[in-house]
């Protein structure tokens, strides 16, 4: 709200420093779209914050088809590449998961820190609040049992916790499927033990009303164990439930832009929404490579870092003030 009437942001198009005006913008911008079409769209890339808006996605979508050789690159925020890989190894393409805490008596989370970190907590948080209570009143309150690599939120509130390398955990949640298939387990040691036999009895004595899960910065094999272990289970479609990815997908790091300008394939930059100059890890020198591409532009609230390195700057209207749209990231569906 205070952004909104901030007398500091921006309020006119620059251009190299000095005002300017959107007709001269639009002018330069009209002159180089014959040029990018012939060369569908090479040396063009795009640079935006993450985001989970489904317009933004079409509008991305428009622009692949139009400039096929465009780069489309994100900021980096909470990635979700890590999920998507293990599903993707376990089904065959990325999804998100959904857990139903209202319906599971019994709750594995293997570095898996609902309670805290990554998009959706307050919302799980809550969810998780209201099932121990419906339990407890219920007369069957539902259990949690967590291991992580350091103490966590979630691990915290476990009834069964248990401190293991990300190394461990892996090698845990292969015994806990190997017990869910029948098997006998048996990899992950004395020392975690004891905590094994209470978390898969738990699960083996709730199939269908149990879930285990993971986090956003697992690897992709313990995401794909964790998807493998709920289908044995039976817990997949009953207490938990995919849904199509948040994010549209396909873009790249800003790793990857700074690598591509350092090697001079980009030849216009368009940044939107973000500070890359200010906000990128120092090792990319960002700022540096940014000055061996020939068109900047950058559109912002605020003419800052980036918007001083770049050619061109073009003041956003303020969330409060324009239209828009985002995916909830509990949406069944687009």
């Amino acid at each position: 709200m205070l952004g909104l009437y901030d007398p500091f942001r921006a309020q006119a198009v620059q251009h190299l420093g000095r005002p300017s005006s959107w007709a001269a913008f639009r002018g330069q911008m009209l002159a180089r779209l014959a040029g990018w079409r012939e060369g569908r769209g090479r040396g063009l890339a795009v640079l935006s914050a993450p985001a989970t808006s489904p317009a933004l996605a079409a509008l991305v979508q428009r622009l692949r088809e139009q400039y096929p050789e465009m780069g489309w690159y994100e900021t980096a925020g909470v990635t979700r590449e890590g999920l998507y890989a293990g599903a993707a190894q376990a089904y065959g393409r990325a999804v998100e998961t959904l857990p139903d805490f209202a319906r599971a008596r019994a709750v594995v989370s293997l570095d898996g820190d609902f309670l805290d970190l990554g998009p959706g907590q307050v919302g799980l948080s809550r969810a998780w609040i209201e099932a121990r209570r419906a339990g407890h009143a219920a007369g069957h309150l539902p259990t949690l049992h967590a291991v992580a690599p350091t103490p966590t939120l979630t691990s915290a509130k476990a009834d069964h916790g248990l401190s293991l390398s990300a190394g461990g955990i892996e090698a845990l949640a292969r015994d806990l499927l190997s017990l869910a298939e029948g098997g006998s387990g048996g990899g992950s040691g004395a020392r975690a033990g004891n905590w094994l036999r209470r978390a898969a009895a738990a699960l083996d004595a709730n199939r269908g009303a149990s879930i285990v899960t993971t986090g956003l910065s697992a690897s992709p094999d313990l995401h794909a164990l964790v998807h493998r272990l709920n289908g044995a289970l039976g817990n997949t479609g009953s207490t938990l439930h995919h849904i199509a990815p948040l994010s549209p997908g396909g873009a790249g790091t800003l790793a990857e832009l700074a690598e591509a300008m350092e090697r001079g394939a980009v030849e216009t930059l368009i940044v939107l929404g973000s500070n890359p100059v200010y906000e990128a890890p120092g090792g990319l020198d960002f700022a540096r490579r940014m000055e061996r591409v020939p068109l900047k532009i950058h559109a912002g609230l605020y003419y800052d870092e980036t918007g001083a390195h770049a050619d061109w700057h073009l003041p956003l209207a303020h969330p409060l003030e324009s239209w828009g749209d985002a995916r909830s990231s509990t949406a069944r569906s687009v």
